[in-house]
């Protein structure tokens, strides 16, 4: 067999003059490529399939070597693949122009950018990638994305190893679209506002230096996931379910999400943390749980601890539960509010804190005309109350635990209601059994009866 028939006829190089600054070359098919050594040590290979590529190298003393090589495909089509091999210093990769060619009517799947770097610390930064058409995949495993992303079409998968300072931005729409980060992201920009992410994942931790460095806009997305924090604003436009799952070690940022959240789930969130969803969450689970979170309605809420934590439920009164259930081994300094009912509250410790239905932000009421409707809070339970609210025009289990009756630091210490079924609790020697009240009457009476008395905790019935 003739060396034609392998594939393989002639090498030539080709040496160009030496740049100081910049290289621009120029990948017009799959079998050429770019490689340049930067200052780690790492080889960086850039090829694409279906489309036309500039790729703009700047650094020191710059010296472009190109390699040629004839195939033939099959043994009767010619092909010449390129291969330009920059030498010089303190190289990095500026800049790519990728224009995706349509003219075969490609699959989406089969237009793809691939930058791979070996060796050395296997690390490499990407400048600015500019796309003109839609684009399969952008494969850089290893790759640093410090600049932007700018694609004026569909962008389906994205592979990097880090951003930092970095933006990815697209303008088409697609439903199903991945970006895979296998370290950290740092100041990283998100914005995709007509794509419906399948999934946004993040191996390490996604920060921001400063409130707002660090975003993410979409139609929607299945799952956010991140390793360590994820410290991003968060702005989901689809009025229907907009997100399936977030999974981090920690939360932090503003979030604005238009539609419905299946789930929320961390190790812990920071105080600075503010949600406002449109739509329904159906459960959140946080660990060590801190920040503000207003939702349409919640199904299930559970932490180990709620400290300086607020949850809102907005959904108007219409005789069924804003929110289903609270569950928390400690609540201090914290408020969970339903313009609706609240079905079940399960504390170990509640302390500083406020449980209200029907309300608004009120701290304390004073009459029956400070409810709004007829809301109830089915069951409450906590193991100790100490300085804190309930407030719900209608009560039906209150079991208080260990009542600490202490001067309090919140507007209104006590228990509020237009009627309570049952309320339980220790008084500390007495034990507190009330039930059917309906009239401030009612508890005075039966306070007395049972030598029941209180310095700063109240019972008022209006």
């Amino acid at each position: 067999m003739t060396s034609q028939a392998r594939g393989q006829s002639r090498i030539e190089r080709l040496e160009s003059r030496v740049l100081f600054s910049t290289i621009q070359v120029s990948l017009n098919s799959m079998f050429d490529k770019l490689e340049f050594v930067d200052n780690d040590g790492t080889v960086v290979d850039v090829g694409q399939q279906n489309g036309d590529l500039v790729a703009t190298v700047e650094g020191d003393n710059l010296v472009q070597i190109d390699t040629h090589k004839t195939l033939y495909l099959g043994g009767l089509i010619k092909i010449t693949a390129t291969a330009h091999h920059i030498a010089g210093s303190n190289i990095r990769l500026k800049q790519i122009d990728f224009h995706t060619s349509t003219f075969f009517d490609n699959p989406l799947k089969s237009w793809i950018l691939r930058i791979v770097g070996h060796g050395g610390d296997e690390s490499f930064d990407i400048g600015d990638v500019n796309l003109d058409g839609p684009l399969g995949r952008l494969e850089a495993n290893n790759g640093n994305l410090t600049g932007t992303i700018n694609g004026n079409s569909e962008l389906n998968q994205v592979r990097l190893k880090s951003i930092n300072g970095g933006t990815i931005r697209a303008a088409g729409s697609k439903v199903g679209a991945n970006i895979a980060v296998g370290g950290d992201a740092t100041d990283a920009v998100i914005d995709m506002p007509n794509m419906f992410a399948k999934g946004l994942l993040v191996g390490g931790t996604w920060t921001q230096t400063a409130p707002h460095a660090s975003s993410i806009t979409m139609l929607g997305m299945n799952l956010v996931q991140a390793g360590g924090a994820l410290e991003a604003d968060l702005h989901l436009t689809s009025p229907g379910k907009a997100l399936r799952s977030v999974k981090a070690g920690s939360l932090d940022g503003d979030w604005s999400v238009a539609g419905r959240v299946q789930t929320i789930s961390a190790v812990n969130s920071s105080a600075s943390w503010n949600a406002t969803v449109s739509g329904k969450v159906s459960s959140m689970k946080i660990n060590a749980f801190s920040g503000t979170v207003s939702a349409d309605s919640f199904g299930s809420i559970r932490a180990v601890d709620m400290a300086n934590a607020h949850v809102t439920a907005t959904h108007p009164f219409d005789g069924r539960s804003s929110i289903s259930s609270v569950v928390a081994a400690t609540m201090s300094g914290s408020s969970v509010r339903a313009n609706g009912s609240i079905a079940s509250v399960k504390l170990g410790t509640i302390d500083g804190s406020i449980i209200a239905a029907g309300v608004g932000l009120a701290d304390t009421v004073s009459s029956s005309t400070d409810f709004a409707a007829p809301t109830f809070i089915k069951s409450f339970r906590s193991g100790t109350f100490s300085d804190s609210a309930i407030l719900s025009a209608q009560l039906s289990k209150v079991a208080l635990g260990i009542l600490i009756d202490q001067p309090p630091t919140i507007p209104f210490f006590g228990v509020a209601a237009t009627t309570i079924k049952r309320l339980t609790g220790n008084a500390d020697p007495l034990p507190l059994r009330l039930s059917g009240l309906t009239a401030a009457s009612d508890v005075n009476a039966l306070l007395a009866a049972q030598g029941v008395t209180f310095t700063s905790f109240e019972l008022r019935l209006f």
